[in-house]
């Protein structure tokens, strides 16, 4: 489980995104504007060796989504109804 957040990111960059399993908003794709947001709870964690040691980074995906196939669950949560309506352009990754 140590690289999950990275083979997940993988698997979405190779077949897309999955609508979510814990879907208490409606089925769709989750996404959220606020990395903040994301970041609490969300982003995955991965520890990595570097040559000074292990670190640990905070993962999660930037995304474009379609205006219009977007419902606005609240102001935090926001859901592609179909997953062509969302896409991955970025990786954030931060040290913590």
């Amino acid at each position: 489980a140590q690289y999950a957040p990275i083979d997940a990111a993988s698997s979405i960059h190779k077949t897309g995104f999955r609508e979510a399993r814990v879907n208490i908003h409606g089925p769709g794709v989750y996404c959220s504007p606020k990395p903040s947001f994301v970041e609490n709870g969300y982003a995955g964690v991965a520890k990595l060796d570097t040559k000074i040691g292990t670190k640990t980074f905070k993962i999660m995906l930037q995304v474009a989504v379609n205006p219009d196939g977007i419902k606005f669950a609240t102001e935090d949560i926001w859901i592609a109804k179909n997953s062509q309506d969302i896409r991955t352009y970025g990786i954030l990754i931060k040290e913590v």
